[in-house]
């Protein structure tokens, strides 16, 4: 890259952050809107919603963050319960590694996952979990860096994941208008099927990003787990063209899921410049709408593949919620940068509950709760989460 393509590139994000800042204080000028929208949320609709889908062992978390406190409302089949908090400099110091974690995993000690998991998970949720009770998680600012699957609570040894099957979600009503969305596809097998994918790994990049030389092996492993009718797009086959050929008109959405196994890059400005690399290129936020809709699940096996930029109003612009946004249901991935050997493990224990019928959520707990079992430092597995529908 040369000085004077940094310059502009430099100079298009102030522009981005000058733009949103002025449509933010535009927005504000208006006061009230005259009246709330015809699909404003509402909790009773809610509750229903998630019933149907979720059964009885669900529980829902909404948080609202300030600059001195936490308010949090716990939902449930029952009725609403709301705190407000708060936030202790231990939860700071905590929040703040959990921030600083683009580049490498955060030094997150047992005494901060303990400080956030008592902060953050009322004691009354804690009390009635049980390893199948779906929670799902709708964080506000700084807590979407959160690596919800590693709290803990004080006294306790175990983690989050292991008590509960956690799920995040941008907001509780986009959870509900995705599972809206859900309300006209075709029903699931009734009996578990090796779902039919797309896998494509980038283990080579010439000079544009460091090589990925487990990618191919992660790649084997995962396909012996998928429909022998699967697709696999490897290192020179792994190209725009023909990832853009295989959508054609139709989309991805004919695959139930899309593995991403290659570097994943999140633009911490603007958001907007946040994607993926293939072998032959990069491709950029708006590039995904071209491959719409997408499958029901994309796994995102590449680093920072779900950080978000969360812009005023609590509106995430990242690769997660551009795939959530073209027609995924369900996007996985990891918070922050992890070791290719233990990722290809993870996802080969995922793909192997997944292929044995488990939702992506119990899924992703399941081998999670494998990790911990064998002794996997928790930097290398806490950033992992399902967002999205379960």
């Amino acid at each position: 890259r040369t000085q004077s393509q940094a310059d502009l590139i430099q100079q298009l994000r102030q522009k981005v952050l000058e733009y949103d800042y002025l449509a933010g204080r535009l927005e504000r000028s208006q006061g009230e809107w005259p009246g709330e929208p015809a699909d404003a949320f509402d909790l009773a609709p809610f509750q229903r919603a998630a019933g149907a889908a979720l059964g009885e062992k669900w529980a829902a978390l909404d948080y609202y963050l300030s600059e001195k406190t936490l308010s949090l409302a716990l939902c449930t089949a029952a009725g609403c319960q709301i705190w407000q908090r708060e936030i202790p400099a231990s939860v700071r110091l905590a929040l703040r590694l959990c921030h600083q974690a683009r580049r490498q995993p955060p030094h997150l000690t047992p005494a901060d996952l303990t400080a956030l998991g008592e902060w953050l998970l009322p004691a009354d949720l804690v009390a009635s979990l049980s390893p199948t009770t779906v929670v799902l998680i709708a964080p506000h600012r700084q807590l979407h860096a959160v690596p919800w699957a590693a709290l803990r609570w004080p006294g306790q040894t175990t983690y989050l994941v292991e008590s509960c099957l956690p799920l995040v979600t941008p907001s509780l009503h986009s959870w509900r208008l995705l599972w809206r969305r859900e309300e006209g596809r075709p029903p699931e097998p009734d009996r578990p099927l090796p779902p039919r994918g797309l896998a494509l790994g980038v283990a080579s990049f010439g000079r544009r990003h460091t090589p990925l030389p487990l990618v191919t092996e992660e790649v084997a492993a995962i396909r012996a787990y998928l429909d022998p009718a699967s697709t696999v797009l490897l290192d020179s086959a792994a190209t725009w063209d023909s990832l853009r050929s295989l959508a054609g008109e139709e989309g991805l959405a004919r695959f139930a899921l899309w593995h991403v196994a290659s570097h994943a890059y999140h633009d911490p400005l603007t958001g907007r410049l946040s994607g993926f690399a293939l072998h032959d290129r990069d491709v950029w936020l708006d590039e995904v709408w071209q491959l719409a809709p997408l499958p029901g699940l994309v796994v995102l096996s590449a680093c920072q593949g779900i950080q978000s930029l969360i812009y005023e109003g609590d509106e995430p612009v990242s690769l997660t919620a551009t795939c959530l946004a073209a027609g995924a249901r369900t996007v996985m991935g990891s918070l922050w940068p992890v070791l290719d050997v233990e990722t290809a493990a993870l996802m080969v224990e995922f793909y192997k509950q997944l292929s044995q019928g488990q939702r992506p959520a119990a899924s992703l707990a399941l081998a999670l709760r494998q990790a911990i079992a064998q002794g996997l430092d928790v930097r290398q597995w806490a950033g992992f989460l399902c967002l999205g529908l379960p």
